[in-house]
């Protein structure tokens, strides 16, 4: 037998209140905020695999790489980047941590407590709900990591990667 998050409506006198527009609103503009940028951070996982397979001189598999599921493209952004000289870290336990969320997100949904209104996300995958404040700091990580991997692909773009051959202070000349 599954728990639900609230007490069935034993149809009593009191009526459950109309649908609160705002909640819904509130959550589809935090999700929209979240997919957007994850979608963002989609593409600039391409970009990052076409410059750094371009960097090694095969562009050959640029275009079979950015074909593969996202899961894939991070294990092989992995490991091209372990092969171009000086590539900054990438935040890749942090995307592998929003595509978990996308995935509860995609299997859950909006919900509200038919009496006080409250606005919460249901999880299908975890017995408890989850406010709605969390898909905003979700959505906040996610643009973070849009940054950083924008600040890679322009790096890389560039030429302005790390270059751990020049990575000493230049010798003082003066006598």
């Amino acid at each position: 037998m599954t728990s639900h998050p609230f007490p069935p409506f034993d149809g009593g006198d009191d009526e459950p209140p109309p649908d609160d527009p705002r909640g819904r609103r509130d959550f589809e503009a935090a999700l929209g905020t979240f997919l957007v940028a994850f979608n963002r951070i989609e593409a600039l996982i391409c970009d990052l695999i076409v410059s750094a397979l371009g960097q090694l001189g095969r562009d050959d598999l640029a275009e079979r790489c950015c074909r593969q599921d996202l899961a894939r493209q991070l294990d092989d952004l992995e490991l091209i980047g372990l092969a171009v000289p000086g590539m900054n870290p990438l935040p890749l336990a942090e995307i592998r941590a929003l595509v978990e969320t996308r995935a509860r997100l995609t299997q859950g949904g909006f919900a509200e407590r038919p009496f006080d209104g409250a606005a919460y996300i249901r999880d299908r995958w975890a017995p408890h709900e989850r406010p709605l404040r969390g898909l905003l700091e979700d959505a906040g990580r996610a643009i973070d990591i849009v940054d950083r991997l924008y600040e890679a692909v322009i790096d890389l773009w560039t030429g302005e990667v790390d270059d751990p051959a020049n990575s000493n202070p230049p010798a003082n000349d003066a006598p």
